[in-house]
């Protein structure tokens, strides 16, 4: 090779030395563009590798709960498989009831991700709803105390429970509740709502053979002056600051809000003073009461031991009833001549005359029972001379009411009337143990025997529920009816007319005022101490 090198011209020499590198630098030149392209192709691929992945999926508002899971720990689980970020949006598509899951992450790991949110979605029960109508004197025990029976329900099925508000009696007595879920968790709720339907219906079984065994007790005819309408007594709303429970630590406590209950009118008075008792777990409890203590104080041995050697009013007592052979808790009203003292059965509401031998000491555990008897007076209506309520009215008061003959009849609370330290609820008393439902102040009104209260009436006709007002009143012994007139007169050039009426006119010196708001309480004692 060399040896033929050296035989080339010098021509030729020169030729072959710019040939060779000029040969290198074409075949760089053509080798060159696939380097770089390959270079380049490997800086696109990391550049969009290292690029995240933004998937939006639309999921039904109602499965939205089961892609979170309990604490978000749904979520936390597709995060770790999948190592993509899955983030719930916080806007709801009200039109489609939808949510948004946005999926961040590697292309593969949001595919992943996706995948399994909608293999979630697909595995999640079809939620529907059913209406279902239960008995309305059921609700209570479905509800439970502050909402806690019907909360367990919800929990232990699965299922929503929702009962409709509505206050209005039904003619077939039931009320409307929708069940939502998944088609096994409804029956699941309903199978519970029945067994709670069951235990009512038992329970009331009972109240209605312990009710069976009781004996009719007689109204009593009797003066109760601080149960009278009179100048020391005011009415007040059903959630007013002037209701309070007042009496002894064994007083029973009224419910509050409460739209309907179930009552025996016990005793009455007239139809402005009358005792109701609740129908509720505590009237079993109460007949029981009476027969252990009937068969302690009938026994010769006890009865001795618990003789009483100092009477005092107020003491609680127990003693026999006139008309029959029990034994019954009672508070001395009265010690009169003779041996004898008047007494009021706490847990009826009526009273009697019984003799100083047959009052008991009451043993410690007969107390344990609140007193059942809880006054109450007739809304909307007074006597239908405005003055006293006739015997005729308290007879048929007494009928419509089933009096001691221990038929339900339902109660409506409308206002306390405030009597010396005690509220006395202000109730609507309907029978429905007929075809038809009968308004005991209506049938009043009806018959002759009452008239409405005249800031009632237009409420009434109308059937709208009464607003609960308040009462303020104001005594003065120099206020004449023409003052009184003047005030109605500068109340309507003040402009408050239709807010303040003069209502009733116990005399010349007691009077009261009608209020459709407590604001006005202050204006009108200003106004009264103006006129003084």
């Amino acid at each position: 090779m060399l040896f033929s090198l050296i035989q080339f011209t010098t021509t030729q020499k020169l030729v072959l030395l710019v040939t060779v590198p000029v040969m290198g630098f074409l075949l760089y030149l053509l080798l060159r563009p696939d380097e770089e392209e390959e270079d380049d192709d490997t800086e696109v691929n990391r550049l969009m590798t290292s690029r995240q992945t933004v998937i939006e999926v639309k999921i039904p508002l109602s499965v939205a709960g089961a892609i979170i899971g309990p604490q978000g720990s749904r979520i936390k689980q597709i995060e770790e498989a999948t190592g993509a970020r899955l983030n719930m949006k916080d806007e709801v598509d009200r039109d489609s009831k939808e949510r948004t899951v946005v999926i961040r992450g590697a292309a593969q790991s949001a595919q992943q991700a996706e995948v399994m949110v909608h293999r979630i979605v697909a595995e999640q029960p079809e939620i529907i709803s059913e209406v279902i109508r239960v008995p309305q004197k059921a609700l209570g025990r479905i509800i439970g105390r502050n909402g806690d029976t019907i909360r367990e329900l919800s929990r232990i099925s699965k299922a929503r429970i929702i009962i409709d508000r509505s206050t209005e009696r039904r003619p077939d007595g039931k009320q409307q509740v929708t069940l939502k879920g998944s088609a096994g968790a409804i029956e699941y709720a309903k199978g519970l709502i029945d067994e709670k339907v069951q235990e009512e219906e038992e329970s009331r079984a009972k109240i209605a053979v312990s009710a069976a065994g009781r004996q009719q007790r007689h109204r009593q005819h009797k003066g109760d002056d601080a149960a009278k309408q009179g100048t020391d007594t005011k009415t007040v709303g059903p959630g007013g600051d002037e209701h309070d429970e007042g009496g002894t630590e064994w007083e029973g406590k009224w419910p509050a809000n409460r739209d309907y209950l179930e009552v025996y009118v016990s005793a009455i008075e007239h139809p402005g003073h009358f005792w109701v008792q609740l129908v509720n777990a505590l009237s079993t409890r109460l007949d029981q009461l009476t027969q252990e203590m009937t068969a302690y104080y009938t026994n010769p041995e006890f009865s001795q031991m618990s003789r009483v050697d100092k009477f005092s009013v107020g003491d609680i007592i127990v003693t026999p009833f006139e008309h029959d052979r029990s034994w019954y808790r009672a508070r001395i009203s009265e010690i009169l001549e003779g041996d004898q003292i008047d007494v009021y059965y706490v847990d009826f509401g009526d009273s009697g005359i019984v003799s100083m031998d047959s009052v008991k000491a009451i043993r410690g555990d007969f107390l344990s029972l609140p007193f059942q008897a809880f006054e109450c007076c007739l809304a909307h209506i007074q006597p239908a001379d405005g003055e006293e309520w006739s015997e005729e009215a308290k007879d048929a008061f007494e009928d419509l009411s089933h009096t001691a003959k221990w038929k339900v009849v339902i109660a409506h609370t409308v206002s306390y009337r405030q009597v010396l330290d005690q509220s006395m609820p202000c109730i609507e008393l309907v029978d429905t143990n007929g075809p038809t439902d009968v308004d005991v102040a209506e049938e009043l009104v009806k018959r002759g025997y009452a008239q409405w209260v005249k800031e009632d009436d237009g409420a009434k006709q109308n059937g709208e529920p009464i607003t609960s007002k308040v009462r303020f009143y104001y005594f003065t012994s120099g206020i004449l009816l023409v003052e009184m007139l003047c005030l109605c007169v500068w109340c309507v050039v003040c402009g408050v007319v239709c807010v303040v009426c003069v209502v009733c006119v116990v005399c010349v010196h007691a009077w009261s005022l009608q209020l459709r708001s407590q604001s006005l309480w202050i204006v009108a004692a200003r106004l009264c101490h103006l006129l003084e």
